[in-house]
């Protein structure tokens, strides 16, 4: 997304014309309790309605209430800032392979990735979709599936922590700063201590001037929203678990893809740590 500079103090005459300051959003959340060791596919640990109803049964029996059963979880974000970049998919990969390397060094027990976007094209593109399998063979994490939220579809996480990074930036703006290039906008995403769990970064992509690969297509892509990775192709479906799906061999992908080295510069000193969270059964009452 863009955000556009601005200054504590501004004259009209230099409202207009202005060039957006391009900032991308990760949510990287972890179950504590997934078994990243784990092969056994989802399809597998599917409970018809007869094995729940009596497994509802034996726990209403033995007293135990699932109402105040809560799950794990932790979270980090991360918002790559540039002064100046495209908006296409090498862009995208250098900032998945960033982001992945930083989770990998940070937390060795990771092994694999599930990863979900919007329908932005830089994001749904063939390009991308090719990247994250050279990117899975870089980092040491495996990227097992993407999946695209449906058009219309409500809010994520990445559109619910940028409206709390930017009222934490107007905060900052109203002390009489400015905001007009990407280390001024690190720097307020950092002030008043921060928002929880986020990491901003100041990034350039160093190589970007290289000749870029030849595009990889995949026909009628807009049509499909979840892309699993398999030892011999792209598994695509229109709707998750929904059919067998079309199965894209690599032979037919252009997979030798160019990942660029990104230079990132942070808040000296900032320890990104994972937050804690918990959620809760929809029966349980919220203060």
């Amino acid at each position: 997304m863009k955000f556009l500079p601005i200054k504590s103090r501004e004259p009209q005459s230099e409202f207009f014309g202005k060039r957006g300051i391009s900032w991308h959003i990760t949510v990287v959340s972890d179950n504590n309790t997934f078994d990243t060791d784990s092969d056994v596919s989802d399809s597998s640990q599917e409970v018809n309605d007869h094995e729940m109803t009596d497994l509802l049964k034996k726990t209403k029996m033995m007293g135990v209430s699932n109402e105040t059963e809560t799950k794990n979880f932790r979270y980090k974000v991360f918002v790559h800032v540039f002064d100046q970049c495209s908006q296409d998919s090498e862009t995208i990969g250098t900032i998945l392979n960033d982001i992945l390397c930083r989770v990998k060094e940070t937390d060795p027990q990771i092994k694999s990735a599930f990863i979900r976007s919007d329908n932005v094209d830089c994001y749904h593109s063939a390009n991308t979709l090719v990247s994250a399998k050279q990117i899975s063979e870089k980092t040491g994490i495996a990227i097992r599936r993407i999946d695209f939220c449906d058009p219309q579809d409500d809010k994520g996480p990445c559109d619910r922590y940028a409206a709390v990074i930017k009222s934490n930036i107007r905060r900052y703006l109203n002390e009489n700063h400015n905001i007009t290039s990407a280390s001024e906008f690190v720097e307020a995403c950092h002030s008043h201590k921060g928002v929880k769990g986020v990491l901003a970064l100041g990034c350039q992509i160093a190589n970007n001037a290289q000749k870029k690969d030849i595009k990889c297509k995949i026909k009628q892509i807009t049509d499909y929203f979840n892309f699993e990775y398999l030892i011999n192709g792209l598994l695509v479906h229109r709707s998750w678990n929904v059919g067998s799906g079309l199965l894209i061999p690599w032979l037919q992908l252009n997979c030798n893809r160019s990942i660029f080295n990104l230079i990132s510069r942070g808040i000296e000193g900032f320890v990104h740590e994972w937050v804690q969270t918990n959620e809760h059964s929809a029966n349980q009452n919220v203060d």
